[in-house]
Formats: structure tokens, C-alpha cells, sequence
């Protein structure tokens, strides 16, 4: 909060929900008008209480993952409440939601949410992992080269999925990734995406999470070891890169700012990051905030 002082524009929002979390007590405090009604008065007091500016819905997701087939229309019941709660201070209200045509069939109507939500943050990321049967990256800008031609993993068909479902564009905001999915090889035969895999990539030596890497721990261990490297990008659409049997697909700068620059020519309202502190945020490759510092470039360049 004190952030606030050296920039009078700041908004500051709190977040609830998550993955961890799921449906179960979504679903039982939305489908019940007492329950609810409590709900709300307690996020507003919470909200108005510490100074924040609004607070961003992130349940993953109604109607699914023990959650009930009425909680569709329930949540938008939830942010149209919350919305004429906060209308006496103006807070701002949004919702992070999935990409997939799937998803908003089951837990979303697009048009009454848009009326009601001041954003619309779209978590563009996550398309590919060790759930899948073979390497792919993150998060990538349009469809990858190994792609199915059926395939709607991709950045562009996310978006173009919630305007055509009734999202206004200067609603939706795009979400970035700044980590990388990693995988362990088969063998170095094939080393694209589309490749066969054995498992998740070894947990790297910060984040300590098998799959994953951070954008720092790829940049640093690209510096540290630059010649084990191989690194392909694709256009500006995606990055992945293996040292040995260790596969990562992640975003650099180009192609954060490549996603920067597709948000603003497609009038989005803006662009977001998960998460702050997976970017490079103490400088360990050069400049910190590589990742950020590019994307809010390119989207505030004329």
C-alpha cells in the first residue's frame, strides 16, 4: 500500500480463490441467498477496510471441480451484487477466467458478465504440460508448427473465443506467463515440440517445482551454460530451448512484446502477468523485470 505514495494512480486489488481452492465453498455460499448476501457485505468491508481499490473473482471454476450446474448462473448473480455493492466507492471488480470454448460452455455467460465486470483477465497460459502426451510450450502467441490443425491452444483463438462469445474487447485483458513448462526428454532424436517425453523437468534450483521453471532460472542457466543450449523461436509466437534432455517452453522478450503488441492492435483493455516474481525481478540476466518492462512498453507505445 505504501507503493501509493510514490504513484497516486496505483490500484491495489486482493484476490480470492485460486486453483487450490476449487468450487466446493463457492458453490455453497452462491446458491444460497443468505449465504451470498453475507458474502458480499464481507468482501466489501474487507475491501474497504485495507484500502484496496476492488478485488478480482478468481474461482477455477464454476460448475466444475466440485462445484454444481446451477453455479453458471449463480456467479453471475454473485458479481452482479458485488458490482452494485461497490459502486458506492467505485471499486473495481474482475474475474480471472479460463480460454477454452469448454470452459465458458460449462461456468461462464460471457454477455451478463461483461456487463457487470470492469475487466476481464484471461489466463493465456498453462496450455501445455506434463499432462499432455508430448513437449509443448506455455503459452504460445498462435498455434505451434506440430500443432493439430484443430488444435486451440494458442493465445489468438483465446481471444478470439471471448469476443465472439460476447466479450468487449476493452474488457479483456491478457495474461502472460513468466515461467516455462519443462519436460524430460525421450531421447535427443526429437527435440521440437511434439516430442515424446518421460516425465517433468527436474525441479530447478529457486522455485524448486518439478515442470517449471522460472524465467530467471532459464535465463540464468542460458548465461551460465550457453554453449549446452539449443534455442529455437519460433516468429515471435514462442520460445523452447533443451540443455540435454531437459526441454523448456517459455516466453522471452520478443515474444512478450510481441503479445503486447497483439493486445493492444486487437483493442484489448491491457495486459497481465502470472506472476511478478518468476520474472528475472533481481537482475540476475541484465535489466530487472526483463519480461514486464517489455510487454508494458510495447502496449503504452504509440
Amino acid at each position: 500500500m505504501a507503493l501509493k505514495e510514490k504513484n497516486a494512480d496505483l490500484k491495489i486489488m486482493v484476490a480470492i480463490g485460486g486453483w487450490e481452492e476449487g468450487s466446493t465453498n463457492f458453490t455453497a455460499v452462491v446458491n444460497d441467498d443468505t449465504l451470498r448476501a453475507l458474502f458480499v457485505s464481507n468482501l466489501y468491508n474487507y475491501v474497504n477496510d485495507n484500502g484496496f481499490d476492488g478485488m478480482d473473482l478468481d474461482w477455477e471454476y464454476p460448475a466444475q471441480r466440485g462445484g454444481a450446474d446451477t453455479d453458471k448462473e449463480k456467479f453471475v448473480t454473485l458479481v452482479k451484487e458485488l458490482k452494485e455493492a461497490f459502486a458506492a466507492k467505485s471499486y473495481l471488480l474482475t474475474a480471472a477466467v479460463p480460454v477454452t470454448q469448454a470452459h465458458i460452455d460449462l461456468s461462464y455467460n460471457v454477455t451478463e458478465l461483461n456487463e457487470y465486470l470492469d475487466y476481464i483477465n484471461l489466463m493465456c497460459y498453462d496450455y501445455h504440460g506434463t499432462w499432455d502426451t508430448e513437449t509443448g510450450v506455455n503459452a504460445p502467441l498462435y498455434p505451434q508448427l506440430t500443432d493439430d490443425s484443430s488444435s486451440v491452444l494458442n493465445v489468438n483463438t483465446s481471444v478470439h473465443v471471448w469476443i465472439n462469445n460476447g466479450a468487449s474487447p476493452s474488457k479483456l485483458v491478457l495474461g502472460m506467463g513468466s515461467y516455462g513448462k519443462t519436460f524430460t526428454l525421450t531421447s535427443l532424436n526429437d527435440t521440437s515440440t511434439g516430442a515424446p517425453f518421460t516425465a517433468a523437468g527436474a525441479a530447478g534450483p529457486y522455485v524448486a517445482e518439478a515442470g517449471v521453471y522460472s524465467y530467471y532460472e532459464i535465463c540464468e542457466d542460458q548465461q551460465n551454460n550457453t554453449s549446452e543450449w539449443s534455442i529455437t523461436q519460433v516468429d515471435d509466437s514462442y520460445v523452447y530451448a533443451n540443455k540435454d534432455l531437459l526441454w523448456v517452453g517459455y516466453d522471452n522478450p520478443s515474444t512478450i512484446t510481441a503479445k503486447a503488441q497483439y493486445a493492444k492492435d486487437m483493442g484489448l483493455g491491457g495486459i497481465m502477468y502470472w506472476a511478478l516474481d518468476l520474472d528475472d525481478f533481481n537482475g540476475l540476466c541484465g535489466d530487472k523485470f526483463p519480461l514486464i518492462s517489455a510487454g508494458v512498453a510495447a502496449f503504452n507505445s504509440d
